[in-house]
């Protein structure tokens, strides 16, 4: 008998988070600072985790987090892979590809058209059939000598400071920077809890919002140190017409001479996403102008699919079963057409 028939493929109950706990430090030890204690505290317990079993106990395990990203034309319910882990001595065995075979079949049973992650090892999950979404970069505010006095601007170094006002201003201008965009997150109040909790309390950071003439806010960023006199926002955004740039009166008042933050002009790879159901994705947000899929997980996805913005659809396309092509319906109205392989 091999290995891998040798294994049990489950879902992981409470019983099992001191497995879970004890792979997750393994497979990311940098998280031993405590954020592994965080997480099994405040988030293991939101996600839904896979685990691969032998009789040594817990070999590989993935969890998935449901939530709804936005993409042009809507917001669509996704599958967020985190925690993919395999035991260091079982590793080179396919038990990963097993695990993340059997998550994603199940998403797709369970309607669900879309699976994203993010990752430092794209060329694992190509293989898997993700594909690069986005591609993340590092930016920098210089601050000047010459700084004009900071206005407009507030601070919090814990979660429990945040006013309610200012939690749900916040929430309101996310909401107003994602608008219109691909390959975000839509947020809930416990969302931003857990972001707080763990930039401010658990990483002893700041949060600084800005406040525009009228009184909205139009940026704010989560920030702690990143030596040297400086600070590394894990999460910077602004709302048009305020730049990164205007927050360096804000530095100059916290006493750094500079923020790195994330920007997504690089060519590294972040987030990933991975389509289940191309035909539940299409009625609920916009196609790219043409794209030809291949899919030796899901048969049902293999075809060409194009909207129908770019090209009429033609009376062939508007009877099913001819040629093998179908007309798309979103919201009762054609909104492209897949031509099967």
């Amino acid at each position: 008998m091999s290995a891998q028939e040798n294994t049990q493929l489950r879902i992981l109950q409470p019983a099992d988070a001191a497995q879970a706990k004890a792979l997750w430090l393994e497979a990311f030890p940098e998280d031993a600072d405590g954020f592994a204690d965080f997480y099994f505290r405040e988030g293991y317990a939101q996600d839904r985790y896979w685990g691969l079993f032998s009789g040594e106990g817990l070999l590989s395990m993935a969890g998935v987090s449901c939530r709804e990203m936005q993409f042009p034309g809507g917001a669509v319910p996704v599958g967020l892979l985190r925690g993919v882990a395999t035991r260091k001595s079982a590793q080179g065995q396919g038990y990963s590809t097993r695990l993340l075979g059997a998550c994603l079949r199940q998403l797709a049973e369970e309607g669900v058209p879309m699976a994203a992650l993010k990752t430092f090892i794209p060329a694992f999950y190509e293989r898997l059939g993700f594909a690069a979404a986005s591609y993340r970069s590092e930016e920098e505010i210089i601050v000047r000598t010459d700084e004009r006095a900071a206005q407009g601007f507030s601070f919090y170094a814990r979660e429990a400071d945040i006013p309610t006002a200012v939690r749900e201003a916040v929430a309101a201008c996310y909401r107003r920077y994602i608008a219109g965009k691909a390959v975000f997150l839509q947020r809930a109040e416990a969302d931003f809890h857990l972001r707080y909790a763990e930039l401010l309390d658990l990483n002893a950071g700041v949060m600084c919002v800005h406040r525009d003439a009228a009184g909205e806010v139009d940026g704010y960023f989560l920030a702690y140190d990143g030596g040297a006199g400086t600070l590394y926002a894990e999460e910077l955004l602004c709302c048009a017409p305020m730049q990164p740039a205007d927050f360096a009166p804000a530095l100059r008042r916290l006493g750094v001479s500079a923020l790195r933050y994330k920007g997504f002009s690089g060519k590294t790879p972040d987030a990933m996403l991975r389509v289940l159901d191309m035909r539940r994705f299409f009625e609920r947000a916009e196609m790219p102008r043409g794209i030809s899929v291949r899919d030796s997980l899901f048969a049902g996805n293999n075809g060409y699919w194009k909207a129908s913005g770019d090209m009429p659809v033609t009376a062939e396309a508007r009877t099913p079963g001819q040629a093998a092509v179908s007309l798309l319906i979103r919201a009762g109205q054609p909104v492209g057409i897949f031509e099967e392989y």
